[in-house]
């Protein structure tokens, strides 16, 4: 035998239904055995809530935060990552960088998309305006987050045999130091030596020249090769 229904406001209302009263969403009701029972909504309490949205024709309002952050709140919990609190829930995107507009770019701690203020060249950071070289030949300049380099442009030189100085670019003609050179035999990769007597000459194949050297006195003179 099936349990009767109930009538209610002119609406017949099947056992062990629920319903809400007209105009009144607070007060929920509920068919059984041909009885109504109503009683009052309890809504959850919202005083710790900072956002709530309550729908028409609802008793409670619903709390949109998202934990301890209000609805439309937006937070980085990384540099590459976007939060946002919408509704209650939480949602998060992937930062997309735009293309850097500069060659050398630096990604700045706590930042996540890289900027053109100054130059990261060769694993060194550079600020912008900075003049470098990158060896004795290039002078290079940081300008924008970007590297240009020219090549330094040598004097011509008016002797025969000029040097070159470690860690300089270009020649010279600094004959003191030259003959510095031929003294303590720097030279002597391309030289061959032959013992004649009392007497050791020192014969440099691409010169007409060979250095004396005597057994019997501590200096040393050029004298033209035979």
């Amino acid at each position: 035998m099936h349990s009767p229904g109930c009538s209610y406001e002119g609406e017949v209302i099947l056992s062990g239904s629920d319903f809400r009263l007209r105009g009144d969403p607070c007060t929920a009701c509920r068919c059984q055995g041909g009885n109504v029972t109503c009683s009052r909504v309890e809504c959850p309490d919202m005083h710790e809530c900072q956002t709530s949205y309550q729908a028409p024709g609802t008793c409670c309002a619903v709390c949109q935060d998202c934990g301890d952050r209000p609805s439309g709140d937006r937070w980085r919990p990384d540099p590459c990552q976007d939060c946002r609190c919408q509704s209650g829930h939480v949602i998060c995107e992937k930062v997309v960088c735009e293309s850097a507009s500069c060659q050398h770019p630096v990604a700045r701690e706590g930042e996540c998309c890289p900027v053109c203020s100054e130059c990261l060249y060769r694993g060194q950071l550079r600020r912008n305006g900075d003049e470098f070289s990158t060896d004795p030949c290039n002078l290079c300049t940081c300008r924008n987050g970007s590297v240009s380099c020219n090549t330094v442009a040598c004097p011509g030189v008016t002797c025969d045999n000029p040097i070159t100085l470690e860690g300089q670019c270009c020649p010279g003609c600094n004959q003191g130091q030259y003959d510095a050179c031929l003294q303590v035999c720097v030279c002597v990769l391309f030289a061959t030596l032959k013992k004649k007597s009392d007497q050791l000459y020192l014969y440099l194949p691409w010169m007409s020249w060979s250095l004396f050297l005597s057994r019997h006195h501590l200096g040393s003179t050029l004298s033209p090769s035979s």
